[in-house]
């Protein structure tokens, strides 16, 4: 997808969809990283299938239900639990942590903070994302 490659469709604040006429719909990225910008694409994706009726759909900061149910959605997409689970066997070292993130090219706080979600790492060590 060229708008997580290219940073010309960029917002200071949160990320956003707009929804167009038909098939097409205009999008912008706050992150500058590519980890960030593919998250914030899969929560949008998350949201549209969430609540498709809405016209604008922001990945917004703010801790609320919608962006926790944004941000599970797009850990899952992107580094599904079972395969981390899998890929990391009993090493949850940082360092093994950091290989997960970069093999699944999202951040390795989304992979803390599943590993966290289910037990196999302190809580005190991820912040809560959703």
């Amino acid at each position: 997808m060229s708008a997580i490659e290219d940073g010309s469709e960029c917002s200071d604040q949160l990320s956003f969809v707009i929804a167009g006429d038909g098939r097409r719909s205009r999008l912008a990225l706050r992150p500058k990283w590519h980890t960030g910008r593919r998250f914030d694409v899969a929560r949008l994706i998350g949201d549209r299938l969430l609540d498709g009726t809405e016209r604008l759909s922001p990945a917004t900061q703010a801790y609320s239900y919608r962006q926790k149910a944004q941000r599970a959605f797009a850990a899952e997409l992107l580094s599904p639990y079972e395969a981390v689970d899998d890929m990391l066997g009993v090493d949850t070292s940082e360092e093994g942590q950091t290989e997960a993130a970069e093999h699944f090219q999202v951040s390795p706080m989304a992979i803390r903070t599943q590993l966290a979600n289910k037990g196999r790492v302190a809580r005190e060590h991820a912040p809560d994302l959703y």
